[in-house]
């Protein structure tokens, strides 16, 4: 009696040897993945920071040009109509305004017109 039950705890010790064998394995191969995860997440964080780096410079660029283009637009407007330029418009259109050229226009056309009608009645 006492060999059968040896001969069985040998052998329920070798599968809980296998078992642990193979559950060791399975905790290597998921920190493998784990580890290669991270390095595929780092990647994406450093390619994130790029695109946002160039998105910023395209949208400074962008806003640059638009805020030359409504500037250039002010200028026109008041030298086609022969007024002098106001610097407080002016200086208000880019900030309030800068990104739309119909609001400019709208503010110019507000600013210029009672100028207009005040130059007449005198």
């Amino acid at each position: 009696m006492g060999a059968n039950i040896e001969s069985e705890l040998a052998i329920r010790n070798a599968e809980l040897e296998q078992e642990l064998t193979a559950m060791v394995e399975q905790i290597n191969d998921g920190l493998v993945m784990a580890m290669d995860l991270s390095d595929q997440i780092e990647e994406m964080r450093v390619r994130n920071a790029e695109l946002e780096k160039i998105n910023r410079d395209d949208l400074n660029v962008y806003f640059s040009s638009m805020a030359y283009r409504t500037g250039s637009t002010i200028l026109r407007a008041f030298r086609a109509l022969g007024l002098p330029l106001p610097y407080r418009v002016v200086r208000r259109s880019y900030r309030l305004f800068g990104r739309s050229y119909r609001l400019v226009r709208r503010l110019l056309e507000r600013a210029i017109v009672p100028n207009r009608r005040d130059a007449s009645r005198d």
